[in-house]
């Protein structure tokens, strides 16, 4: 940054407002409290607000300014980068130096001094020095200014800058003037004028100029005041310095006032009135503009916040419902879950019920029913005989010699005939009969709805299928059985009926095994309580 530079943004910085990019009615995105931020973002961060300072700075919303700077300030540390914090401390000295809080701008001022010492840039400690200067000087301290412009000149000599020397010299006239020092002011001005239009640098040219007139009117040289105004006059208004030009006319009418030529003093002081009555129309105008500015930035930022809160409601009504949902859809879940944990359960008892029915009713070995089970079923088919009139006949049926089948092929060989016994039986019975072991080798067959005629066809049938069957592992050893048959009797019940068919069981075994025996009392039937020995019949 040239020290020329530097001054034409410490000027007041008139030409801000045509060269700032970013409008101030356009809020800087900052990043979100407690996301973390790199150096590159708080770079990038800091010189938008740096410029959104500076557009505010222009337009005098000094406030505004302020905060965007002690944004930008706070984050200098992140970005670590000394070329930013020089810029964020020049920005904040102008700031406060433009709101004529001189003191709070000397201090930054002071802050970049040291800076740039520390960096060794004298380039832009020259600028600091200089800007400094116009701080002491706007406090009346003369001769601290004067130092400090000299200071800047020394640099500006050793950097071989003529455009800071320039600079210097201007400002040293200026300063030499405001201590009432005349002679040495039109001495300085003189020379910075030459140096300016050696330049071609015609905006500072034109202002010296008009400083130069300034203090030939005070030399009481009024001639040569007038040639000077009239020497800036046409430059200041090329240049749009309507200040300037403004006291340039003061300073005719009071140059020609001197000379007593009243009437073109008259005409000057004219021009001069109508100037500024029309600078402070514009003023007037412009502090109008900016209020109604800033009365839109304040009903756009109401609105905008507004929207913001109608936003973060909606927002949290939608992560309500969200939430809402969420929870139904994990009751869902659950619901589904325990109906099937349930299901599963009664199943799995269901199973285990029919497990455990099948465990109590039916034979390990085999797989028809047991003792309890066969006892059980006949009762029932004892009962339904008697309540429909229906005939139902026992058979008690025992393995021949089953001992000597364990005793020559052993215990397994011998249940594997019961099994292939109780296979083949299973095979031959009809839907109304029901099988079951009641011990050992002995099983009973209840056979519903069959009379003895029909059991007895029955009973011969399986004796001879039996007979047939042969058992893997038995050589060419046939199995028999023997069976006792019994039938339905008004006055027996059923335990009564089933000890009549064992007792035709062991006469069937007595009478040489592999044979039917049909439990009778002659014609008619002989009760078992009368204690008469009763007669067999052996088929």
């Amino acid at each position: 940054m040239t020290l020329r530079a530097a001054l034409r943004v410490f000027a007041s910085c008139l030409l801000l407002a045509g060269t700032i990019a970013v409008s101030q009615a356009q809020p800087v995105q900052a990043v979100a409290p407690g996301t973390p931020v790199t150096a590159e973002q708080a770079a990038h961060q800091i010189i938008e607000l740096v410029t959104a300072a500076d557009a505010a700075t222009a337009k005098t919303q000094y406030d505004l300014a302020a905060a965007r700077l002690t944004d930008a300030y706070n984050l200098l540390e992140l970005a670590n980068d000394p070329k930013l914090e020089r810029n964020v401390l020049n920005s904040l000295a102008t700031l406060f130096y433009n709101n004529n809080q001189l003191v709070q701008a000397g201090q930054y001022y002071r802050k970049l001094i040291a800076l740039d010492e520390n960096s060794g840039d004298e380039q832009a400690l020259s600028v600091s020095y200089f800007n400094l200067g116009h701080v002491s000087a706007s406090q009346q301290q003369f001769d601290a200014a004067q130092a400090l412009f000299q200071q800047a000149y020394k640099l500006s000599v050793k950097l071989n800058d003529p455009s800071g020397e320039a600079y210097a010299i201007k400002a040293l006239g200026v300063n030499a003037q405001a201590k009432g020092d005349l002679p040495k002011a039109q001495s300085l001005l003189m020379k910075a004028e030459t140096q300016f239009a050696a330049l071609h640098d015609d905006r500072q040219r034109a202002a010296t100029l008009r400083n130069l007139g300034d203090v030939t009117l005070l030399l009481h040289e009024p001639k040569q005041a007038i040639a000077y105004y009239q020497q800036a006059v046409p430059l200041l208004l090329d240049a749009g310095l309507s200040g300037a030009v403004i006291r340039c006319y003061r300073g005719l009418s009071q140059a020609y006032e001197q000379l007593n030529e009243y009437i073109t003093a008259l005409k000057m002081q004219r021009t001069y009135s109508e100037l500024l009555q029309s600078e402070l129309e514009q003023i007037n105008n412009a502090s109008t503009q900016r209020l109604r500015e800033e009365l839109d930035l304040r009903h756009y930022m109401d609105s905008n916040n507004k929207l913001e809160l109608l936003s973060a409601s909606q927002q949290s009504l939608l992560e309500q419902r969200q939430h809402l949902l969420e929870l139904q859809l994990w009751v869902l879940v659950l619901v589904v879950a325990l109906a099937a944990c349930l299901g599963y359960m009664l199943w799995r008892g269901s199973r285990t019920a029919r497990q455990l029915h099948s465990l109590a009713t039916t034979d390990e070995l085999t797989g028809v029913f047991n003792r309890r089970a066969i006892m059980e079923a006949g009762r029932q088919e004892w009962q339904r005989a008697k309540r429909y009139v229906q005939p139902v006949t026992c058979l008690a049926f025992d393995v021949d010699h089953f001992k000597s089948i364990n005793d020559t092929f052993g215990h397994a060989q011998g249940d594997e005939v019961l099994k292939a016994l109780t296979a083949t039986i299973s095979d031959m019975m009809r839907q109304t009969d029901t099988l079951g072991r009641i011990g050992g080798e002995e099983f009973l067959l209840i056979a519903g709805n069959t009379d003895l005629v029909q059991a007895q066809a029955l009973a011969e049938r399986i004796r001879q299928r039996v007979a047939a069957m042969m058992v893997s592992g038995m050589d060419d050893r046939h199995v028999t059985v023997s069976i006792g048959l019994a039938g339905y009797q008004l006055n027996l019940s059923f335990e009564q009926t089933v000890q009549l068919a064992d007792k035709a069981l062991y006469h069937a075994k007595r009478s040489g095994r592999n044979r039917s025996t049909v439990y009778h009392s002659g014609i008619g039937e002989v009760p078992v309580s009368t204690g008469e020995q009763p007669q067999l019949r052996v088929v």
